[in-house]
C-alpha cells in the first residue's frame, strides 16, 4: 500500500495532480492521445455543453446555483429560479466558459500552468 500525504495536497498541487492522475491511472499515453484527438474532440464540444446544460436544468437541486452571478459575468442575473433558461445571457455566458474550458482540456498541455488552471476552474 502507498503511503500518501494527506495534508500535502491541500497544500501542493503538483502532489496532488499526481496522486489523482495515478489513482485514476491517466498515463502520458492518455494526454497524447486526447491531444491527438483535439481536432476530432473539439467540434464536438458545443454539443457536449449543451447536453450538460440539459441534464443540469433537469433538476432544480442543481439549476438554483445557476441564479446568483458568476464570477465575471456583469450583466443580469436572474430574478429567480423561473427566470433561468437557457437563453439568459448568465446561462450563455457560463455555457461559453465551460466551452473554453473544454476545448483547453484537450489542446492546452498537462503542465503546471494546466493544473493551476484546473484547480482555479474547480
Amino acid at each position: 500500500m502507498k503511503h500518501i500525504d494527506e495534508p500535502r495536497l491541500e497544500s501542493d498541487l503538483g502532489y496532488r495532480f499526481e496522486y489523482l492522475t495515478e489513482l485514476m491511472g491517466f498515463t502520458e499515453e492518455d494526454m497524447k492521445t486526447i491531444h491527438g484527438g483535439a481536432a476530432l474532440l473539439a467540434p464536438l464540444v458545443p454539443a457536449l455543453v449543451d447536453a450538460v446544460y440539459a441534464k443540469l436544468s433537469s433538476y432544480d437541486a442543481t439549476w438554483r446555483h445557476f441564479v446568483p452571478r458568476q464570477d465575471g459575468y456583469t450583466g443580469q442575473t436572474p430574478a429567480d429560479l423561473a427566470a433561468v433558461t437557457m437563453n439568459h445571457p448568465q446561462i450563455q455566458f457560463r455555457k461559453q466558459h465551460l466551452a473554453r474550458s473544454l476545448e483547453k482540456l484537450v489542446t492546452a498541455p498537462y503542465d503546471g500552468k494546466m493544473v493551476q488552471y484546473l484547480d482555479f476552474v474547480g
